[in-house]
């Protein structure tokens, strides 16, 4: 129950970047984006393929790129049941590799990028705790979905808005041949200055910590729900080397 936002809405978010000279570096970040974006894609892809999970996108509007619950599914009035936990859980799972895989690649974009996803995801283990909390009906969870797409959407745009007056600034400084400055400039090559990628860090930091609460929230329902079978989650770890972001999935 993760909120994807494709290459498409982040391409688009870069129309607004205009300056002739830094047209190069806004066309490598665009095809940067449009390549994290697929190989995103062909990740949460290779999930949907397995007909064990045909249940969940029936009843709840996931997957990449994200598509809107439909009327039915907005007003489902049916609460979770207990086999469609245990298998939402499953695909939580085992989506998370996915999830790692997504806030490293636009990471190493650009850390501001990589907080916009780092934040969409961490949205969507707060729901699924809530889920096993709370148990709510599928026409919630799929609201909820739709409000965390808008916020998405408003995330991306901002984003979007700051990459253009960055380009913009380099243009000048550019122009200044205000070299030292120029460097500072973080773009899809892989640069980061210390405050940015701190900010990102900090983002990780908070999507491990929403991970180890729906990981204590599964105890508890274990406790609850006898029959239910733990399913195995991870944190996210994200450090710096060299200047090159890398991030893996850590046990508890």
């Amino acid at each position: 129950m993760l909120i994807r936002i494709g290459g498409l809405l982040l391409t688009a978010a870069l129309t607004g970047c205009t300056t002739i000279d830094v047209k190069m570096t806004e066309l490598h970040i665009r095809d940067q984006i449009v390549d994290a974006a697929n190989k995103s894609k062909e990740c949460y892809a290779r999930i949907k393929a397995q007909t064990i999970y045909a249940p969940v996108y029936e009843k709840i509007a996931v997957g990449s790129p994200p598509v809107p619950p439909t009327p039915l599914q907005l007003n489902d009035t049916e609460r979770v049941t207990d086999d469609m936990l245990q298998l939402g859980m499953r695909w939580y799972s085992e989506s998370q590799m996915c999830d790692q895989q997504t806030v490293e690649s636009y990471g190493r974009i650009d850390p501001d990028l990589g907080v916009y996803m780092v934040q969409a995801i961490a949205r969507g283990a707060t729901l699924y705790q809530e889920v096993l909390t709370n148990r709510p009906t599928y026409g919630y969870i799929n609201q909820r979905l739709v409000q965390g797409r808008a916020t998405a959407v408003a995330r991306a745009k901002e984003w979007g808005a700051k990459l253009d007056a960055r380009l913009r600034q380099q243009k000048a400084e550019q122009d200044a041949a205000l070299e030292a400055n120029k460097q500072q400039f973080m773009s899809a090559l892989g640069g980061a200055t210390e405050i940015a990628a701190n900010v990102f860090l900090t983002a990780v930091q908070v999507l491990a910590d929403r991970q180890a609460a729906l990981a204590q929230a599964q105890q508890q329902y274990v406790i609850v729900r006898t029959t239910y079978q733990p399913v195995h989650i991870t944190k996210t770890s994200c450090r710096y080397s060299s200047g090159i972001l890398n991030c893996r999935q850590v046990s508890y």
